[in-house]
């Protein structure tokens, strides 16, 4: 399923994301969201349409949509449980 970015804004909206230990970021996990479809598109959307950057000595897919950037561990969309997102520094 291939989402339009009014819809992963949507997804993004009506999604529980918890804070991490450390507070450095947030996190939604699949098992939390309302559609595993939904989520599974939303992954396939960071990835299609996001670019590199490293964290440390890993390279990962970020996207930036309102104020926040959003990244998944890179792990084959069948295996991937979350999607993690932290404010955009001004």
């Amino acid at each position: 399923m291939k989402l339009e970015l009014r819809e992963v804004d949507e997804f993004i909206d009506v999604s529980h994301w918890q804070t991490s230990k450390d507070g450095s970021h947030q996190y939604c996990l699949i098992k939390n969201c309302y559609s595993r479809p939904d989520f599974y598109a939303v992954v396939e959307y960071i990835r299609e349409h996001g670019y590199p950057a490293k964290f440390y000595n890993k390279t990962y897919t970020y996207l930036n949509i309102g104020g926040f950037k959003y990244w998944t561990m890179g792990s084959p969309l069948d295996k991937t449980i979350l999607i993690n997102r932290t404010e955009i520094e001004p």
